[in-house]
């Protein structure tokens, strides 16, 4: 059994060096290994989320061993930054449907488009 103190390390050091090698594949030029490079970003990818996954899962055992209303703040807190996240999601699409359909050089992809950006509910 490997102690919560390594497990949460570890998977931090796991998570930043996923992140890093991420980042540093985008100034790679990859038009000769396309496929390659799907394959390498995607167990990066599913490495990134592992180690999430350990990390949140030694968080909740720690806060486990105190009191409850430590464990129903870290739930809370997660629910919230659940619902953080959808609301970011939801105000940045409209920005991207627009900022992608702007750029759209062809007059078929424009029209497109311009019916996805109209048929969309942003209420």
């Amino acid at each position: 059994r490997v102690s919560e103190k390594w497990r949460v390390q570890g998977s931090l050091s796991l998570s930043l060096g996923a992140m890093l090698l991420i980042t540093a594949m985008t100034y790679v030029d990859t038009d000769d290994w396309q496929y390659g490079f799907y394959t390498l970003t995607m167990v990066l990818i599913g490495l990134l989320n592992a180690s999430i996954a350990i990390l949140q899962a030694s968080s909740l055992g720690i806060a486990g061993m105190f009191p409850t209303s430590c464990v129903k703040g870290m739930v809370s807190g997660q629910a919230l930054a659940g619902v953080f996240l959808l609301a970011t999601e939801h105000f940045s699409w409209r920005k991207v449907v627009s900022i992608t359909c702007v750029g759209a050089a062809d007059n078929t992809l424009q029209h497109v488009c311009q019916e996805n950006y109209n048929t969309v509910d942003y209420r």
